[in-house]
């Protein structure tokens, strides 16, 4: 069974994949609790606030989300916030909790199998080039839309502020917190792959090879990393997806990538490592730190 389209613009849909028979609850009155509890919460810290409200402005505003007027057969997921002081692009990251108490989405999903070598395989291949970068997906989940019958399993209750009455919306795409989200994302990477191979040779075995949350490659010397980067970036953009946080242990391979889509610039005193597969990398000196 095809568990997966894809539209004229490249963009992939994608299943949920759901238990057989499931009966979800109405968590209407819980998801009206949560976001009471949350904006006690935002109330208290104004700039938590600003952030919340921008991300989710962000989400309407790109099509990630949608305001509907019909609560009839929907299910609700409960945002709450991930808050990361030490990141200097996404300090507030919104996740769903789809495992509310009751029978709750997570419950009905299966989890999806790894498609992803392993992470000691991906590091071994990384070490071994002298000219090397890592890149991060923007907005990796967001950039995979579900298919439209199914999201109203992933609904949800928002108000921009406290007093207002809250309003109901479905998401669209691959939704933080989902217990099949990580498997969607990562099989929808080799999809990509195995579709465009013929005009990506070398990207599509990247991709299918080392990514592992962010995307780990490099090459013998500068003009072959320099081709793989741009094959890279093609790759990702036929699939409708975008790279950034680049970090780079040569600066020239910067050279065509905007300054706001690096991670890591040299001569930054500020920070001399980056995180990348559960470590800290030191571009400059090329060497890792155990956290």
């Amino acid at each position: 069974m095809q568990t997966y389209r894809r539209d004229n613009d490249g963009k992939y849909f994608v299943s949920l994949p759901l238990k057989e028979n499931i009966q979800l609850e109405n968590s209407i009155q819980i998801a009206k609790q949560r976001l009471d509890i949350l904006w006690k919460r935002l109330n208290n810290d104004s700039s938590m606030a600003n952030l919340y409200c921008n991300f989710m402005k962000e989400c309407e505003e790109l099509g990630h989300m949608q305001k509907i007027d019909n609560s009839d057969n929907v299910k609700y997921v409960m945002p709450h916030s991930v808050y990361r002081a030490d990141s200097s692009i996404t300090k507030l990251r919104v996740v769903f909790d789809a495992s509310a108490s009751g029978v709750c989405l997570n419950n009905c999903l299966l989890k999806g199998g790894v498609v992803q070598d392993d992470l000691f395989s991906i590091f071994l291949r990384f070490q071994k080039h002298k000219v090397v970068f890592t890149a991060d997906v923007k907005k990796m989940y967001r950039q995979i839309w579900v298919n439209l019958d199914q999201c109203n399993f992933q609904c949800i209750l928002w108000k921009n502020r406290s007093c207002e009455e809250s309003s109901l919306y479905k998401l669209l795409t691959v939704t933080y917190g989902s217990k099949s989200a990580p498997y969607s994302a990562t099989r929808v990477l080799n999809q990509i792959a195995a579709d465009e191979r013929k005009k990506f040779l070398l990207a599509s075995a990247v991709a299918l090879k080392d990514f592992y949350v962010d995307v780990l490659f490099g090459a013998d010397n500068v003009s072959s990393a320099l081709k793989l980067q741009q094959e890279l970036i093609s790759l990702l953009k036929a699939g409708g997806m975008e790279l950034h946080k680049w970090c780079e242990n040569n600066e020239m391979l910067l050279e065509n990538v905007p300054t706001e889509d690096q991670g890591y610039q040299f001569g930054d005193s500020d920070k001399d490592t980056v995180k990348t597969l559960d470590l800290r990398w030191n571009p400059k000196e090329d060497c890792f730190i155990s956290l």
